[in-house]
């Protein structure tokens, strides 16, 4: 009975904490857009201005945000007031607008909403309270609270106008493995919404230490520490650009090898010494109870967990301060070693009957 409690507990606190080490693996990041415009305005040129900043907390641990400026280049056939939004959650800070170099105010979209001016927005279809959906296809929308929305009036001119947008944005993150990714997201979905597309420009800026990893815009034209692409044509997804540390050749070794591979080599060493070990025992034609069968069956498995485990340190070693260090999940591995024994145990059970001394 105290024994069947006791593995309960035990299962129970193995769960909490698997759970413990899973329950966020990633931690988002802003979830913004370009803007919305209907067809009245005509777009001739966007340049999109994407520029990492990393701030230092702490002795190790280091936080980065991104500084976005946008410009639209459009045109107008008359002059006029037009309402635009753009997506704009989880901002760390309140979007700077200007027209024409002229600062806008942030309007109240909710109280525009709740009046019933959502018709000068087809795409904007109310949904649960605060909440509406944002369509970006045909029976396709994204739901975002109305607050996550920034409205503006912007008076334009006929003929050429600039709209300039300027905010601070959190990028997304894993939050466990070996080295943090830092996802930059940006919707471009509303582009489809436009009368023209005309090319979007985009130049992104990366601070000391970190690198593109990749990019769902293709490769990109590099300047050091600065990339820029141009899209001359609406691309299928959203902009989605992936930055890394940058990692020394030793990193990029262990982390191509990985724990199970560096724990592989550990276990084919001992594996090797263990069957040469066997091999002249054979040859010696001792007898007697095989000491070197037993103890090798227990040790070149455990080493094959220890290499395994050790090996999450040894190259959370060789990244330095861009290691998470993050890894207690991995333990449980270590509920396999009893299968791990036995089949161990019978693969040179096997290989010691088939040896043959030499005559």
């Amino acid at each position: 009975m105290y024994i069947r409690q006791l593995l309960l507990v035990f299962f129970l606190l193995i769960s909490i904490a698997v759970f413990a080490n899973m329950a966020k693996p990633y931690e988002e990041g802003a979830d913004h857009s370009l803007l919305f415009f209907g067809k009245e305005l005509k777009v001739t040129a966007e340049f999109l201005k994407i520029k990492v900043v990393q701030e230092n907390i702490g002795d190790r641990e280091q936080y980065y945000h991104a500084q976005y400026e946008i410009d639209y280049e459009v045109s107008s056939g008359q002059a006029q007031v037009l309402p635009l939004l753009f997506i704009a959650v989880g901002l760390a800070d309140q979007p700077l607008i200007k027209v024409n170099g002229l600062i806008v105010k942030v309007a109240d979209l909710k109280g525009k909403i709740k009046n019933g001016s959502p018709q000068l927005y087809p795409f904007i279809k109310p949904y649960k309270g605060d909440q509406v959906g944002v369509l970006y296809e045909k029976d396709k929308e994204k739901i975002v609270d109305v607050n996550g929305l920034v409205y503006f009036e912007a008076p334009l001119k006929k003929g050429k106008n600039i709209i300039h947008v300027a905010y601070t944005a959190s990028l997304g993150y894993n939050t466990y493995g070996f080295y943090k990714k830092l996802d930059i997201n940006y919707a471009l979905f509303p582009s489809k919404y436009w009368s023209s597309f005309g090319p979007i420009k985009i130049a992104l800026e990366l601070p000391e230490g970190l690198s593109l990893e990749s990019a769902s815009v293709g490769e990109p034209e590099r300047d050091q520490k600065k990339y820029s692409w141009i899209l001359n044509e609406l691309p299928d997804q959203d902009l989605k650009i992936e930055v890394i540390p940058e990692l020394s050749v030793l990193s990029k070794i262990l982390l191509a090898i990985g724990p199970f591979g560096l724990a592989l080599i550990g276990f084919s060493g001992g594996f090797y010494l263990h069957f040469r070990m066997l091999k002249r025992r054979r040859q010696a034609e001792k007898t007697g109870f095989n000491w070197v069968l037993t103890i090798g069956v227990f040790l070149v498995p455990v080493l094959f967990y220890v290499c395994f485990l050790l090996a999450y340190d040894l190259i959370d070693w060789s990244l330095g301060g861009n290691a998470l260090g993050r890894h207690g999940y991995v333990f449980l591995v270590v509920f396999s070693l009893p299968v791990f024994w036995l089949a161990y145990w019978a693969l040179m059970w096997w290989l010691n009957r088939k040896m043959k001394p030499v005559k």
